[in-house]
């Protein structure tokens, strides 16, 4: 059975008009498809997980400029990782998104002792951000997923359970 987590990330502040971007991360597959770029939305669509820079908002998420340099690794991760069946990739973005693609508003400036630097088009839009942040949350999602599983795997281990690696 897929576990789906359905996402709305609805940002303001940055180039153009303020957006909301709905995506899809699929947690057993690893696969993230940005699905649809929209005006500002602010209230929660149906059962959506909110990403947001905007305190003001009920959300589950609260994304800030302190974030984007994690934020872009994560969307290259995405971007050029392969999912869990091993032939597709991790990022996506359907028609009605695509403009919402951030690639060509980074551009990579190098490299220091904490990896690749990068730089930020003054023209970033809105959209592309709220993808940085929903990219950023997907990859950061899989991280508390496997310390679940890890801790999950400890407990059974301590009841007696036997555990292959």
């Amino acid at each position: 059975m897929s576990n789906v987590i359905a996402i709305q990330a609805t940002i303001s502040g940055f180039g153009g008009e303020p957006g909301t971007v709905f995506s899809g991360y699929d947690q057993d597959s690893k696969i993230l498809v940005v699905s649809k770029a929209v005006g500002y939305k602010k209230d929660r669509f149906r059962s959506c997980l909110v990403i947001t820079n905007n305190k003001d908002l009920d959300n589950e998420s609260l994304f800030g400029v302190e974030q984007f340099n994690d934020a872009i690794k994560a969307f290259y991760a995405l971007r050029g990782g392969v999912a869990s069946d091993s032939r597709s990739r991790r990022l996506s973005f359907d028609n009605d998104a695509s403009r919402a693609n951030p690639e060509n508003a980074i551009e990579q400036d190098g490299l220091d002792a904490n990896g690749p630097r990068y730089r930020i088009s003054p023209d970033l839009t809105n959209i592309q951000a709220a993808v940085l942040a929903t990219c950023l949350y997907a990859v950061n999602a899989d991280s508390i997923s496997d310390v679940v599983e890890m801790a999950e795997m400890f407990r059974q281990f301590e009841a007696g359970a036997v555990i292959t690696v």
